[in-house]
């Protein structure tokens, strides 16, 4: 992940699954024409 620009943020549990939240920042992404949403995630 870090390779295509992701950041690792952290290791929690969600459902009893181990899972890992990984970021990409805004000035990092380079949109083309295929469709995308973007959500804001509150501080």
């Amino acid at each position: 992940m870090e390779k295509a620009g992701w950041r690792y943020e952290k290791d929690t549990h969600f459902y009893n699954l181990d899972v890992v939240y990984y970021a990409l920042s805004q000035e990092a992404w380079q949109p083309d024409d295929s469709f995308y949403s973007l959500r804001l995630r509150s501080p």
